[in-house]
């Protein structure tokens, strides 16, 4: 009898197991992180979870979280809705800031009414980095690089903030994805190294001439050619020996040359970021790759010396003090002659103070300063806006600022914890919604990027004396102040319309010092941010916006500083 029981049992448990009701909780299939499973502290980490959905239609929340051990707050907190249909498995990508390597990275799925499905968590004490990742796609063994396998290459160029440099053997870019394409295209132009060899690996990628092709990450070939330090590539064999050759593009330098006096490395530079190419695949000259610095400044610290650059209004002491004594005269005055009187004059002297402590330039809870920076190189397919946010609050409370952004960035100042954040989102690349609690007398600070497709160039004929330039302004905002840096130099352009171009003779020259001295101490603190990191040839100019603000007019005081930077190309016009 006790058998039989046990068989039942078993039937029924088995029975259970494949039913839809048992299937229809939905759960964590599977979770890659990092690269090879391995991270860099305190940047933005790839994240890939595959939820599985066994049976009916779920609307649920994906919610990912650290928390630090020095406290019950969280520090990060990612937020995505995500639709499950019925008996499907679905898999999301996103980049997760690491705080610390102590506590660990937790993931739950939460039904839209907030009851938990599912949760499981990341260990983090034995999978940190202490350097950069340096990989390799398709090589062979190269000192200090990691061989990757270029179908697990991240779709978002957010993804690629621990990666120093990046390898390329032989791969043919046509194996990569769009989405792959324009994700190391734009790691590259916010800062990024790539490494391409050559030799009998060129002939997987290129193995005739090509022509110079704008960039456009929307075809394998123009993708490649718009990344290369040479217009053109020749495959040159010598004695069994393949070296790659080729006319280099303007702006590209040799860096190496072999024993004969042929070019064995090139260089160039595309946006903030850097390529070389090898001439053969194997170079035996590595110490030529110098390491770039990787500086990172206390972002935090300057936008809040930034925002204390402002004048926050408070009511004027020597008006406060004649108020003062105009009450004691008047006291003194009428209180010796009639008390009703007396009275009059202190209800009216107190209305009147009420009134001028009560306007909107002092009662406002929150003093913010948005600075927006946008990064643009002539000729290529996007443009990188950065965006500041520096707050201040008077009194303590919760708060929502809404941005868009491919990713955001909790500041504080370095060796500091930062504060709480929650960010919600649709998906990845949509409108971002931050939930931030603030103490009183504080500042919160955040940092916000993104790529937009490029809408403002200039061309410069250096051949033509004086030199020309011609400015395409595709944007909806007009560009004021405009000015062009020129060896040295600033030539005054004036205000430059929305959707229009404007051809115009260098001539009107000024110095740096007198181009800044109109410029106000936010706007100077932002100019002397990026000044150093200009293109020999600059356009620098001030647009106009609406900033973003945390609720309406009448809570907050929002100042916002937008500076344009577009590196030019020449060309004759």
């Amino acid at each position: 009898m006790r058998e039989l029981l046990s068989i039942l049992l078993t039937l029924l448990t088995l029975l259970w197991g494949f039913s839809p009701v048992a299937q229809a909780q939905p759960r964590f299939e599977s979770v890659e992180f990092g690269f090879h499973g391995r991270y860099l502290p305190d940047t933005l980490t790839p994240l890939s979870v595959s939820i599985g959905n066994g049976s009916t239609a779920v609307n649920a929340i994906l919610e990912v979280t650290q928390e630090l051990k020095t406290g019950s707050d969280v520090v990060e907190r990612v937020r995505i809705a995500v639709a499950l249909p019925p008996r499907t498995r679905k898999t999301l990508s996103l980049d997760f800031h690491v705080r610390g390597v102590s506590a660990p990275v937790r993931l739950r799925l939460l039904h839209e009414n907030g009851r938990e499905l599912t949760r499981t968590e990341i260990e983090l004490r034995e999978r940190w980095s202490e350097r950069p990742f340096t990989l390799a796609l398709e090589t062979q063994e190269i000192p200090n690089a990691e061989i990757y396998e270029f179908a697990k290459l991240p779709k978002r160029w957010t993804s690629y903030e621990s990666l120093r440099r990046l390898y390329w053997g032989r791969l043919d870019p046509a194996r990569l994805s769009e989405e792959q394409r324009t994700a190391l295209y734009q790691w590259i132009l916010r800062g990024g190294e790539l490494v391409i060899l050559g030799g009998r690996y060129a002939l997987e990628h290129t193995g005739r001439v090509l022509p110079l092709h704008r960039a456009s990450p929307e075809t394998p070939q123009g993708w490649w050619m718009a990344l290369s330090p040479l217009s053109h590539y020749q495959i040159i064999e010598d004695a069994g020996i393949v070296q790659l050759g080729g006319e280099p593009r303007p702006g590209a330098r040799v860096i190496a040359r072999d024993s004969q006096g042929r070019p064995l490395w090139w260089e160039r530079s595309l946006g903030l970021g850097q390529v070389r190419l090898s001439a053969i695949e194997t170079p035996n000259q590595w110490e030529r790759l110098t390491e770039r610095a990787r500086t990172r400044s206390d972002e935090a610290l300057f936008v809040e010396r930034t925002l204390g650059r402002e004048t926050i209004p408070v009511p004027a002491r020597l008006w406060l003090i004649l108020m003062m004594a105009f009450f004691a005269l008047g006291v003194a005055v009428l209180g010796a002659w009639r008390l009703r009187l007396t009275v009059v004059w202190t209800l009216s002297i107190t209305l009147l103070l009420w009134a001028y402590l009560r306007q909107p330039d002092f009662s406002r809870q929150y003093y913010s300063l948005e600075m927006n920076l946008l990064w643009g190189w002539s000729g290529e397919s996007f443009a990188l806006e950065q965006s500041w946010y520096a707050i201040f609050a008077r009194r303590a409370g919760e708060q929502q600022l809404t941005v868009r952004s491919d990713s955001v960035q909790n500041l504080a100042r370095s060796g500091q914890v930062p504060q709480a954040l929650s960010v919600t989102a649709g998906s990845p690349q949509l409108e971002k919604q931050l939930r931030f609690y603030s103490e009183p007398i504080s500042v919160r600070s955040f940092k916000v990027e993104r790529f937009s497709p490029t809408e403002i160039e200039f061309f410069v004929d250096s051949s033509l004396h004086p030199p020309r330039v011609l400015i395409y302004n595709r944007s909806s905002v007009k560009l004021e102040q405009a000015a062009v840096r020129w060896r040295g130099s600033f030539y005054i352009l004036g205000e430059i319309a929305a959707k229009s171009e404007k051809e115009s003779v260098l001539q009107a020259t000024v110095t740096e010092a007198e181009w800044t001295r109109n410029l106000d101490e936010p706007a100077r603190a932002l100019w002397q941010e990026v000044r150093t990191s200009l293109a020999p040839v600059a356009l620098v100019a001030w647009r106009t916006m609406n900033p973003s603000l945390l609720g309406d007019r009448e809570t907050e005081l929002r100042r916002a500083r937008n500076f344009v930077a577009i590196a030019g190309a020449e060309r004759d016009l």
